[in-house]
């Protein structure tokens, strides 16, 4: 089978099932034991193909603890203890140190969503309060107001004996201011949402729609006090009192009619300017309409007309174009 003489180089080692010779020195008796080799199980094919002798290999090590089912991470996770198979050295690594991977976002940013008063519940809330406030006011002060519409053109010299006392009274009127500051709050809010955007920027709506209300009290607090010293000074208390009735109405009407152009602005997304030309339209109504109850209350007498002029100049026109111009400034101011 094999030729009957090999080279030199190639000649047969012997068999490695035969007996090896005896150990001559005590150095081949004291060999450690990773330098025992063992011959290949033909040594003719061995000594044929040139196999090198293999060291022996040590025994392989039992598996690690945690590849037998301890979760690897650092601080267990029971969302994360399912998928612990699929941890690697490496990926453990990286989310373990998550916050070192650089994160670039994708796409454009977007425009952000403006801020609207009708997606605030708190401000729907007080529209909706405002408008129950004001059913409530006519209906337990219907009769009253019944009885001011009929005498308005009609000034009467003494009371009407026939009306109860009880029914003579504007019921609510420190709520009816109120409602009055804050549909003027909103109002303004939409104003230097339109026109002042840099205030509307740099401040909170509420803080926006609480220094416009709180004007406005302010405004109606020092009209109230200022009608007091000077018509108990120049007039009677009948006449006074008359008056009073007058100008709380005329708070009353400027408030439902402002409640319409409040809505319209806050729900139907009505125009500014729209809006603030309706309500110097209304405003003018209703001063209209004090000038003549202020002539027929006060000034019918000889030269009554000078005195109309310098009495409503003063105490309706001028804090009138003070408060808006308070507004303004304040409103600008809020932006710097």
């Amino acid at each position: 089978m094999f030729p009957s003489s090999f080279p030199s180089s190639l000649s047969p080692a012997p068999d490695s099932l035969s007996p090896a010779p005896a150990p001559t020195s005590a150095a081949e008796v004291a060999m450690p034991e990773e330098h025992l080799t063992f011959e290949a199980p033909d040594s003719v094919l061995g000594a044929y193909f040139a196999v090198q002798p293999a060291p022996l290999q040590p025994p392989a090590a039992p598996p690690s603890p945690l590849a037998a089912g301890t979760f690897p991470l650092p601080k267990d996770s029971i969302f994360l203890a399912g998928f612990r198979t699929l941890w690697q050295p490496d990926v453990r690594d990286i989310c373990w140190r998550h916050e070192e991977v650089e994160w670039h976002p994708v796409g454009i940013a977007g425009d952000p969503v403006e801020y609207r008063f009708r997606n605030d519940d708190y401000v729907t809330a007080g529209l909706l309060f405002n408008f129950f406030l004001i059913a409530l006011v006519v209906a337990t002060s219907w009769r009253f107001l019944r009885g001011q519409l009929a005498d308005f053109f009609y000034t009467r010299e003494r009371p009407n004996l026939f009306n109860n006392r009880e029914d003579n009274v504007l019921r609510g009127r420190f709520f009816l201011v109120l409602q009055t500051c804050f549909m003027v709050g909103i109002l303004f809010f939409g104003n230097v949402q339109a026109f002042l955007p840099q205030t509307f920027a740099a401040q909170s709506p509420y803080v926006i729609l609480g220094v416009g209300t709180g004007i406005m009290a302010v405004y109606f607090l020092f009209k109230l006090l200022l009608y007091a010293i000077v018509n108990h000074t120049f007039f009677t208390s009948a006449k006074c009192r008359q008056w009073s009735d007058m100008y709380l109405i005329s708070v009353f009407a400027t408030g439902c009619g402002l409640m319409p152009l409040a809505l319209a602005l806050v729900f139907f997304d009505l125009p500014v300017s729209d809006t603030l030309i309706a309500g110097i339209l209304l405003l003018s109504l209703v001063k209209i309409l004090l000038l003549y109850k202020c002539y027929h209350i006060f000034f019918q007498r000889p030269f009554g007309v000078t005195h109309l002029i310098l009495y409503f100049c003063a105490l309706e026109i001028t804090p009138v174009a003070l408060v808006g111009a308070t507004l303004y400034g304040v409103g600008y101011a809020l932006g710097l």
